[in-house]
Parts: C-alpha cells; structure tokens; sequence
C-alpha cells in the first residue's frame, strides 16, 4: 500500500493534449494580438499626424486598435470547448461510460493505444472450469479460494463448493507471486494449501499447463502438505496435487471492437496477469496480433530501450504485475502515443492515472475509480471503442469551433491592416468590431459543436501528440478564408466609398459583408463534403444563423441603433451588393468541395468516402 500510494504521489495532473494545444494556440494569439494592436496604432497615428487624416482621432484610433486585439483573440472559445465536451459527456453516459474529468471525453478522440486487461474487458468474464486432474484437485482448490465474487474463484466454488473446514491462516493472492496459500484444519488434519499459477507454485508441471494454455485456457496449479503442528508454516516440500483449467471466452462484440479500432488507427494492447499461450489464445481469436508475446519476467530483464523497441511489434504481454503495465504505459506515451488504459484493481490505480485515459471498471475498486477519468459501467472493450468514436467527434468539432472563430478574426484582422498598410484609414470602428466578435461570432460557433458524428469517424488515423489542432491542412484552409473575408470586407468598403464619399456609409457597407459572410461561413465548416450530400440536419444552426443575421441587421437597418454604432442606414442597392458578396464564400466553397469530390470519385470507380 505505501508503495502504491507513493507511485500515486509521483504522477501529478497533466494537462490533456487540447489543453496543450489550446494553451499554445492561446499564447500565440496573445502576442500575436499585441503586436496587431501596436501596429495599428502606429499607421493610424502615422495617417492623422504625417498625411493629415481627420477621419479619425487619436482616442478613437487607440479603441479601434483595442478592438482589433480583442478580436484577434477567440472570446467565446471556453465557452463553445466546455459546451461541446459537456455534450459529450451525455452521449457517453448512454454508452455506460461515466466520464469523471471533463477533459476527458475529448482527448478519448485522441487515443493511439488502448492498454486493455483480457479477463473481464476482451472476455466475458465468467469463468467455467472445463479440465482438471481429479476430483481431489477441486476439493483441496475450492478450500484455497479467498473471495467468491473473484471470477476465478467463484467459477471454483461453483463446480465444487467449499467444503467445511476451519481455516486458521490465509496469504491473499499475491501479484508478484502469482499464488495464494491457506491453511485449514480439514477432517482433523492441519493441511497448507497453494493456488497459482503453475510457474510459480509448481515449475515442473509449467510444460503441462501451457498446452492447455493454447486452448484458451487459464490454468492453475494445486500444491498441498500436511503440517505437523499449527507452526510448522512456510517449510517443507508441498506435493503437486493438479491442474485446473477455466475457460473465459471472448465477448461476442470484442473482434468487431478491436477490428474498428484498428481501422481507426488505434492500437490494442492487451495486457494481462494469465499465461502467455492463453493470451495468444485470446487475443488472435479477436484479432489482436498474437506473433509474440512478452511475459513480465522478460519485461523485467529488459532495459527501457530494448523495451521501447519490442513494444513497436509486441501487442501482447503476459503474467505481467501492476509495475510492468506502468512501465508499459510510461514508454508508450514517451514514444508519443496518447495511451488509454483499462484497470480495476488498487494496484491498477498508478498505470491509471499515468496514461492520458484511466478507464476502471464499474466493478473495479474505489480506488481504481477515483484516479480514472472515465468508468466504464459494462467492463466492456466494445464501450471503450464506443466512447473514443463520441470523443473523436466531439474533438472534431471543437476543430470546426476553433477554425470557425479563427477564420472570421483572421477576416477582421486582415481588413484592418491592409486599410491601415495603404490608406492609413480602418473600415470598422470599435464598437463595430466588437459587436461582429462578440454577438454574431459566437452562436454559430456554439451551434458548430452540436453537429453530428460523422459515419466516417472511425476510418481515419487520429491526430498525433506532436500534431497541432490545425493539421491536415486546417491552417491553410483557415488562412484562406481569413484572406478572402478580408478581401471582401475591403471591397464593400472601398466601392462603396467611392461611390458616396461618405465613410460612414461605406463602414455600413463593410459591417454588413462581414457581420453576414461570417454567420454564414459556419455552413463552409459542417462537414468536408458539399452540403448537398450531408445528410445530418443541425437545428441549432439553423437558429444561430437566423439570431445572428437578426443582430446584424438590428444594428444596419434601425437608423438610432446604426447611429450609435457609427453607421448609416444603406440603400437596397448596397444591401444587394454587401449580400451577394457575403453569400460568395459560401459558393466558392462549395465548388471547392464538389470539385475535390469529384476527382476522388472518378479513379476509384465508386463512390468515395469523402463524397
């Protein structure tokens, strides 16, 4: 227990990977708003003092370039992340996983390696003996069992109930020895009895036992001596008595499980306390790689090199005690990997709350629970794959989120500067910004976290430890639409103002391409598809656009609102002309998409994923 509570004292909380990504996103964003707000404040200031600008003032240029910083960074992120997980986590709870640590549902989408226990998780769990030496191996077995509720226990003393006895002395299972002892006086005989497994409790009878190993058998040794007085312990040779054999089969759904995981780049590991040759056994009746497997004597001979370099390769592992599965677990993550792991026992709790993902079994200890993020109340591996496909969606989302608030700032940012850069002049004041930022940016950003898993989830690599949010091409992508607002932004402006010479107007002009562009880009972000073929419906965006077209509008067209806001009431001819170029991101998307689906479509013959 000290040893146990001090590997526990060792392994502080870590962030999960969103939280490093978001953390290293939300720094750059704050340097980079700085120096957005310092260079804005410069070129106006270089505008009103060196070319004579009257349009603004030096009070209203420092709120337009504050405005600017503050939309630069992504305000309703928090809100929009803790909104999305929370979602998630309701999804979880009806596939009986209770998750525990918010966090926690996204990074199960970020999973790379699942470190699974077999008995109980790949298996049923209830256990039958199928083989033994003879009856007298049962009998002598059943006296030497410790807790009826113990599935190997319990399928003993279902075929052979305990018979009466006064038991005077026990020696719990042990994980390092693999064996129990108990002594009983039995028919006026003092008798010490060991259950193990046959390695450790009888080496002469291992060749035996790992024949019936390769059945899928787990398989124990029965040892016995008579005492002479109650003292006479821990001495002496003990007389082999037998072999028992239980089988555990594998859940029904375990192959289709691991098969789903493998599809999705996710790796099973199966780590277990039986004998190897039962493990194999298992493990290539589901369809893990059996090829080799590591037992935990061998983990311990081995240097954290030659380790790191068998667990590319080795996918299962052997009669392995709670320290070998932390080591594992350890090396895992030090590769990079974002390892799960599955435990239920005390000693389980260290590998638990060392991995990225502690899953404990709903009839786990309480221990094992309160250092996992997520108990899984059916110790079913079928609901772990279940609960990384919600996670990956929900990470999924949080993408869209992210790319969503990113691109729309970027198109604010871009407006401003390149204004700044060439005519020493902003497009949108602060309150105009603000505005845009705060009320129109963030119910399509909620609304984007409500969409649906995609059916295609789960056939597809999740992304790495070392990989940014914005990988896959996402950074590009939200460049370009950044770009391409900013482009239009600057276009309503400039016709506009060329058109009245009046700044006022062509703000209008510029708030109402923006303000519409945005609310209408979440469409761009649903799905890489083209919208013709996304098949799910998102009620909450269709709301979210309808309320944020409503904000913008309130703020155009109602003319004591629009004045407060520095802006004039536009004719029909610039609301045309503002609208047709919000609706423009929209359709060049949308091309984008068919045209890609297309070209992937016509060398395969059939119909693709992406299509």
């Amino acid at each position: 227990m000290g040893r146990i509570a001090a590997l526990l004292g060792g392994e502080g909380e870590r962030p999960t990977p969103l939280q490093s990504k978001l953390k290293k996103l939300s720094e750059q964003l704050g340097i980079l708003s700085l120096v957005i707000c310092l260079a804005v404040f410069a070129l106006g200031l270089a505008g009103i003092y060196v070319l004579g600008n009257s349009e603004l003032t030096p009070l209203a240029l420092l709120t337009t370039a504050i405005a600017l910083a503050v939309s630069a960074l992504p305000e309703g992120l928090p809100t929009t992340v803790t909104m999305v997980l929370s979602a998630g986590m309701r999804k979880l709870v009806g596939k009986k996983a209770i998750v525990r640590k918010l966090p926690a549902v996204e990074t199960l989408g970020s999973v790379s390696v699942i470190c699974t226990d077999k008995t109980g998780t790949l298996t049923t769990g209830h256990m039958t003996v199928t083989e033994y030496t003879d009856e007298r191996t049962l009998e002598l077995a059943a006296l030497c069992t410790d807790n009826a509720s113990d599935p190997t226990d319990a399928a003993i003393l279902e075929r052979r109930p305990r018979p009466e006895a006064a038991r005077l002395s026990l020696i719990p299972f042990d994980n390092a020895k693999r064996s129990m002892t108990v002594v009983v006086n039995y028919r006026g005989i003092l008798l010490e009895i060991t259950k193990g497994a046959a390695e450790s409790v009888y080496p002469p009878a291992a060749a035996d036992a790992a024949r019936m190993e390769e059945r899928g058998l787990r398989v124990l040794a029965v040892t016995c001596r008579a005492l002479r007085s109650p003292s006479d312990l821990g001495g002496g040779m003990h007389s082999f008595v037998g072999l028992i054999g239980l089988s555990d089969p594998p859940r029904p759904e375990a192959a289709a499980a691991v098969g789903k995981c493998m599809s999705a780049g996710i790796r099973p590991v199966m780590l277990t306390g039986d004998g190897a040759n039962a493990a194999k056994a298992v493990a290539r009746a589901i369809g893990i790689n059996a090829d080799e497997a590591l037992t935990g004597r061998q983990i311990e001979r081995m240097t954290d090199e030659e380790l790191s370099e068998k667990l590319k390769t080795v996918s299962v592992f052997a009669r392995v005690t709670p320290s070998d599965k932390l080591r594992i677990v350890k090396l895992f993550r030090a590769a990079g990997e974002v390892v799960g792991v599955t435990g239920d026992g005390v000693n389980d709790a260290p590998a638990l709350r060392t991995a990225d993902i502690g899953c404990a079994m709903g009839s786990g200890t309480d221990v094992a629970k309160a250092e996992a993020d997520i108990i899984l109340t059916d110790d079913n591996f079928a609901t772990i794959v279940d609960a990384v496909e919600t996670g990956r969606g929900v990470f999924g989302n949080i993408r869209k989120a992210v790319a969503f608030l990113l691109g729309t700032n970027i198109g604010e940012v871009v407006a401003v500067v390149l204004a700044m850069c060439f005519t020493f002049d902003s497009p949108l004041l602060s309150m105009q910004l603000l505005w845009i930022n705060l009320v129109s940016d963030s119910l399509p950003a909620l609304a984007l976290g409500a969409e649906k898993t995609p059916p295609d989830i789960m056939t597809k690599r999740p992304l790495g430890r070392g990989e940014g949010i914005f990988a896959k091409g996402m950074l590009i992508r939200l460049l370009l639409h950044g770009l391409l607002f900013g482009a239009l932004c600057l276009t309503a402006f400039y016709v506009t103002l060329a058109a009245t010479s009046d700044h006022a107007v062509a703000r209008t002009a510029c708030f109402l391409t923006l303000g519409v562009s945005q609310v209408l880009h979440a469409y761009n972000l649903r799905s890489d598809r083209p919208l013709i073929l996304v098949r799910s419906h998102n009620r909450l965006l269709v709301v979210a656009t309808i309320v944020g077209l409503s904000l913008v509008a309130f703020a155009v067209f109602i003319p004591p609102v629009a004045s407060a806001f520095g802006m004039k009431t536009p004719s029909a001819a610039t609301t045309l002309f503002c609208l047709a170029l919000a609706v423009l991101p929209v359709v060049i998307n949308e091309a984008v998409k068919i045209v890609r689906c297309l070209k992937d479509k016509r060398p395969r013959g059939k119909k693709d994923a992406a299509c």
